[in-house]
């Protein structure tokens, strides 16, 4: 199974390279395909989230939100300091499919 790994519409494209940089780490550091898409629109990311195709995603604070509450998506990381975007996943036990982010636990800010 490929791994569906999401971009927000609103990140910056100047800088895709470096998400397919983090894509090919995450296939090497958990030895499982991952498949970056980087969205045009929030519609178009929305269907995907309720189609279930999205297993991460870098997301807004509003999405997060909503991912969090909603989904069952657990924050895996964020920019030190203030942060309004954070990378956040689904953790196995909320839904039913498989993944290699088994052992899911919140973000702690230290």
């Amino acid at each position: 199974m490929t791994y569906q790994f999401a971009l927000s519409p609103d990140v910056n494209l100047r800088d895709l390279s470096h998400w397919f940089v983090l894509n090919t780490r995450l296939q090497k550091l958990t030895g499982e395909p991952f498949h970056l898409t980087a969205y045009d629109d929030f519609a178009e990311l929305h269907g995907a989230i309720e189609r279930d195709a999205v297993d991460l995603i870098f997301a807004n604070a509003a999405d997060t939100a909503l991912l969090v509450r909603e989904h069952g998506y657990l924050p895996l990381a964020s920019p030190s300091g203030v942060a309004d975007e954070a990378l956040i996943a689904p953790c196995s036990s909320t839904r039913g499919r498989r993944h290699s982010l088994r052992r899911c636990s919140p973000v702690s800010r230290g």
